[in-house]
């Protein structure tokens, strides 16, 4: 069994190691697609626990739906980044774009 899978029909996009969200170190795990003219991508964040890989969070980090607008509609276009990471407590992502604004990930 996979500790992930993600975006179209499982493929992993991007994957990196990072220590800055605690003590064990953190998968973060990119994939997404395109279905019916909407972009979306996502980041899962999996802690590598002594007992196994544990899923912190599913992070959506982009949207462009340009694709499905009809004609005369703006197209919405969103990305994000990981950012203002408190280890073992939170961490923000920052979006951008057709929207501008912050959402926080408290771990509980």
């Amino acid at each position: 069994m996979p500790a992930t899978e993600t975006g179209s029909f499982g493929k992993i996009g991007e994957w990196s190691v990072s220590r800055s969200f605690g003590e064990l170190p953190v998968v973060t795990v990119e994939g997404g697609g395109t279905w019916q003219g909407c972009t979306v991508s996502i980041a899962t964040l999996l802690e590598l626990t002594p007992d196994g890989p544990k899923q912190l969070a599913t992070v959506p980090m982009t949207y462009d739906n340009s694709g499905a607008v009809t004609e005369g509609s703006s197209p919405a276009r969103i990305s994000g980044r990981i950012e203002k990471i408190a280890p073992g407590k939170s961490f923000d992502v920052v979006y951008f774009g057709s929207k501008d604004f912050t959402e926080r990930y408290v771990r509980k």
